[in-house]
């Protein structure tokens, strides 16, 4: 047999440019320009779709953080609110005791000037008379228990000790 005449691509397989495994076959090459051009269509297809779901990404994280700024706009006025009512009744609280005060020391005073205006009418200028101590009974069945006298509840003085009886009973103010 005689030798075979190569292709003009150098290739032994075939003779021809237009055999369907010449890389020189016009028809194929088209073929393949064609495949590639839409294979590089496809990939800029798919690179053009992440850049838009990138962008719909970092759109939708800007509006996330602009939701979270914005609520914690509301929530630091809404402290602001709360400090500022705080600070407003603390002043309305401290003014009704200031008031307080002023009203107790007016009802000291007047007391104090009734008692002076009652002790000069009815002394004629003398010094009342010092309350005396009651003493202690030499011989008693009940000794009063040590320790400080108990406050009464009604009259929230200190009770004194009934050596008679055996209890605390109310002062008897003499009037």
């Amino acid at each position: 047999m005689a030798a075979r005449k190569p292709c003009k691509c150098g290739s032994t397989t075939h003779q021809r440019t237009n055999h369907s495994q010449c890389p020189l076959n016009k028809a194929r090459a088209v073929g393949r320009q064609e495949c590639l051009k839409h294979a590089d269509y496809e990939q800029q297809l798919a690179r053009q779709d992440r850049q838009e779901r990138l962008k719909l990404l970092d759109y939708e994280q800007q509006l996330a953080r602009q939701d979270r700024q914005e609520r914690l706009k509301q929530f630091d006025y809404e402290q602001q609110l709360a400090r500022q009512d705080r600070q407003e009744r603390l002043k309305q609280f401290d003014y009704e005791q200031q008031l307080a005060r002023h009203d107790a020391q007016i009802q000291r005073l007047v007391a104090i000037a009734v008692q002076k205006a009652v002790a000069e009418c009815c002394a004629g200028g003398a010094k009342p008379a010092k309350k005396k101590k009651k003493r202690k009974p030499k011989s008693s069945k009940h000794p009063r228990p040590r320790g400080r006298a108990p406050k009464s509840k009604v009259t929230a003085t200190r009770m004194e000790w009934d050596y008679v009886n055996g209890g605390w009973k109310e002062e008897e103010t003499a009037e």
